[in-house]
């Protein structure tokens, strides 16, 4: 009579939780030591037990409730970190961060954004449109690669200084065959709300509607005074 110990990939992978894997290697390792009292009490006196293959067993089960106690700490120390990123996600609802977009407001003679190109271009330009569409400003800018922030005053290409409010930024930017270089625009948004997707991401809900990762949220600032009209 042969006693076979269950492989640790064997019992790891009838379960993705360490809870339910510890409940079975439990059942297992009781069944184990049934089985082998019962051979011991039954063996032939001629023909012993294997003292190598029953040490073998035993370092299996061993083995095998290690490796669970170690998912249990794992799951824990997950579980952990998604709450203190939860807890830091926290303190920035009212805070702007920086975030894809091309809707920025006109406050105080200054609008703000950022673009960022990944590849040096032969031309960038900058067009500002109020909420009727009129192009308002054009602008020629950096062509480096990388990220480029630009405030702009207010004063139209007519020399007329434009109305508090949120305009839309366009950038178009090519390389020496023509193509785009296909720049980003970046704006800052207020943070309204925090969410998790159930899986260790956390999210910051932006006031455009739109949501950021948290890891994506590399510049934080106290928010300017908000602009009611909008495009």
């Amino acid at each position: 009579m042969e006693l076979v110990a269950p492989s640790i990939d064997t019992a790891t992978t009838t379960t993705s939780r360490s809870g339910s894997a510890k409940e079975a290697a439990d059942v297992n390792f009781n069944t184990f030591l049934k089985l082998l009292a019962a051979q011991l009490e039954n063996q032939d006196p001629l023909n012993p037990l294997d003292g190598t293959a029953f040490t073998e067993q035993i370092a299996s089960f061993s083995a095998l409730e290690q490796q669970i106690a170690t998912n249990a700490n794992l799951e824990k120390l997950l579980e952990n970190r998604d709450f203190s990123q939860q807890s830091m996600a926290v303190g920035f609802i009212g805070k702007e961060v920086l975030a894809p977009g091309n809707l920025s407001p006109l406050k105080d003679g200054k609008l703000e954004f950022t673009y960022q190109q990944d590849e040096q271009a032969v031309s960038t330009v900058i067009e500002i449109f109020d909420a009727e569409g009129v192009k308002l400003k054009t602008i020629d800018a950096n062509t480096e690669a990388g990220q480029h922030n630009i405030v702009w005053d207010g004063i139209g290409d007519n020399e007329q200084a434009a109305p508090e409010g949120s305009y839309l930024v366009r950038i178009s930017s090519f390389d020496g065959e023509g193509l785009s270089v296909n720049p980003k625009s970046l704006v800052f948004q207020e943070v309204k709300g925090v969410r998790s997707d159930g899986a260790g991401g956390v999210f910051l809900d932006l006031e455009n509607g739109e949501n950021i990762s948290l890891s994506d949220a590399f510049t934080v600032r106290e928010p300017r005074e908000a602009v009611v009209n909008s495009i």
